[in-house]
């Protein structure tokens, strides 16, 4: 930093020098040469002035030059770091003469700043100054900025920028920000600073407003920034301390948009589902940050109707770490789906089917025409980024039913994602658990882990999940077990080393299932015993096996008549593909038993 501020002062100074003594005793070409000679000494860089000096002494001293250049490092993009389409600078004449340097105005107009960061981490905004210059900024930072006079004595009234761009490149990304139209102000070069103006950031007007207090050594130093891009505003309000050797900021930061999509597009360029567009967003939080390290805590967040509350930090070193922790009180989910579904069919202009998709399966254009789908990058998950989740719901209210103590704790690290807990209780008397791992397989992501269930209400846990069990008795579907593996890819999942008990019944094997138009299915079973007659509804009229309590002790069930067996329809089976094999130790069915069940068996289509 105070290299940089070296050669913008050695630059100023150079200017002012020549607009007071140049105009009379020095020819325009000459000074051109000392000016150049000035600042390679203090930056290592080419100035270059390719278009006209002039210089005014009365009323005020000023200078005004055209087409400046300032030269780039070796294996940038662009041949120059710096352009300027002219510039005018104007000095008070009564404080210069007392030896005080007050700039009442500069002028930048069209100004060009290209920032680059090549491959082997050399950066363009780093200079390197001549011997001579480096021999006279020795010693302690703090203690050579106190220690100046010159710092203190050189005062900027107001830098205006117009209509300026500023260019960042590195391999893996270029931005661009222009239309920068801003005013800026120093008392001293120690400050205090002043900054607003306006610009565009990836097509979306911006602004900015910024104020820091005096640059003391080892004091606190009063920032506030504010700004905003479109309907999103930021502001941030604290102290700046341990300058110049370990800088640390510590204050308030709040944000907030009236529209989530617009935010997300100006900052990564991605678009956000039609049920967020809309989807205003608000955060506040105690920040702290310093050149290794940010944490953001006290964190409150609302967005698309969710209240949470929480901590960020991220640790800034060659391979960043994250860490979020987020809490939320209650989710309405029923809710949230509604609205998003809502909004994809206002975003779609027509009714979304069932599921969400489409009607007709083809991504169509602007016209109608359908146009083959963008093939898929591959997946890979970020080997140079380490992150840390977790979060809780304590209620999430889902298919008018309450999920309680929902959590979920996941680690991103070496290009895998570990979900060491994912647990939560649902209705029905029930929790489930799972952990694993997420890695890339083939370029597609892929899942392996194990998960448990367990459930004292069974059937209000199926009751729930939308199935109707009002025709199986009532003493049955009481209690579930289950344990398993699970393995797969979006197209393929297998559940292997099932161990599920339900009531009085135990089933082991796995289950492979292939997803695609029409389902496969691999299935491997065996049950011990299975009293299917238990789990069927009383036919009227229908004789009770031997030993059964007397008809009257089960009614019908609301003048609901099963189906007898052998009239259901099987047109269901033409849905998916099947391998079934298929064992049973002891089966009981219409009061006859079955032992030694085997069952070895193909259906397709």
């Amino acid at each position: 930093m105070r290299k940089i501020l070296i050669g913008i002062v050695v630059l100023l100074l150079a200017l002012v020098a020549a607009a007071f003594f140049g105009p009379r005793f020095i020819p325009a070409d000459s000074l051109k040469a000392e000016i150049s000679e000035q600042v390679r000494a203090a930056t290592g860089r080419e100035l270059i002035i390719d278009g006209d000096l002039s210089f005014t002494l009365l009323p005020a001293p000023g200078v005004t030059v055209s087409g400046v250049r300032v030269s780039n490092i070796e294996g940038a993009q662009a041949a120059d770091m710096l352009q300027l389409g002219a510039a005018q600078i104007v000095v008070a004449l009564g404080p210069l003469i007392t030896g005080t340097v007050e700039i009442e105005r500069v002028v930048l107009v069209e100004p060009v700043l290209e920032l680059e960061q090549l491959a082997d981490g050399t950066d363009n905004w780093t200079f390197a100054p001549s011997e001579t210059a480096a021999a006279a900024d020795t010693g302690d930072g703090g203690g050579a900025i106190a220690s100046s006079g010159r710092a203190a004595s050189i005062q900027l009234n107001d830098l205006v920028v117009r209509d300026g761009t500023v260019v960042f490149r590195n391999p893996a990304i270029t931005e661009r920000i222009d239309g920068i139209n801003a005013s800026f102000g120093a008392a001293s070069l120690l400050g205090p600073f002043r900054a607003e103006g306006d610009l565009v950031v990836r097509g979306m007007a911006a602004r900015v407003n910024a104020a820091i207090g005096e640059l003391e050594f080892e004091q606190a130093i009063p920032v506030s920034v504010s700004g905003g891009v479109g309907e999103s505003e930021l502001s941030f309000s604290g102290l700046l301390s341990g300058f110049p050797n370990q800088p640390r900021v510590a204050g308030e930061l709040e944000g907030k948009t009236d529209n989530l999509a617009n935010l997300v597009a100006a900052v990564s360029g991605e678009a956000l589902p039609g049920g967020l567009a809309a989807s205003p967003l608000a955060i506040k939080g105690d920040l702290e940050a310093d050149t290794g390290a940010v944490a953001l805590n006290n964190l409150s967040l609302a967005v698309a109707g969710i209240n949470a509350t929480g901590a960020a930090n991220a640790a800034l070193g060659e391979t960043p770490e994250i860490d979020l922790i987020l809490n939320v009180g209650q989710l309405d989910l029923d809710k949230v789906l509604a609205d998003f579904q809502s909004g994809v069919r206002k975003a779609s202009g027509a009714p979304a089917r069932a599921g969400g998709a489409p009607a007709g399966g083809q991504k169509t254009g602007p016209t109608g025409s359908s146009t083959a789908a963008a093939p898929e990058a591959a997946f890979a998950l970020p080997t140079s980024l380490d992150a840390t989740i977790e979060t809780k719901i304590d209620a999430l209210l889902y298919r008018g039913g309450v999920v309680r103590q929902a959590a979920l704790i996941a680690q991103l690290a070496d290009g895998e994602l570990t979900i060491s807990q994912l647990t939560a209780q649902l209705p029905g008397s029930a929790d489930v658990s799972l952990f694993g791992f997420v890695t890339a397989r083939d370029g597609l992501a892929a899942f392996g882990g194990q998960g448990e269930a367990n459930a004292d209400d069974l059937r209000g846990l199926l009751t729930w999940l939308g199935a109707d069990v009002s025709a199986v008795p009532l003493d049955r579907l009481r209690k579930l077990a289950l344990t398993a593996k699970l393995d797969g890819v979006p197209e393929q999942l297998n559940i292997t080393e099932i161990d599920l008990g339900i009531d009085g019944s135990r089933i082991r094997g796995g289950v492979a299932v292939a997803l695609r138009e029409r389902l496969g299915l691999g299935i491997g079973l065996s049950i011990d015993k299975l009293n299917i007659d238990a789990y069927l509804p009383e036919v009227a009229g229908a004789p009770a096996p031997a030993g059964a309590a007397p008809p009257a002790t089960r009614q019908p069930r609301s003048g609901r008549i099963a189906t007898p067996p052998g009239q259901g329809g099987l047109a269901f089976l033409g849905g998916f593909d099947s391998v079934l094999q298929l064992k049973a130790g002891a089966l009981t069915y219409r009061g006859k038993s079955i032992q030694g069940l085997n069952i070895d068996g193909t259906l397709a289509a």
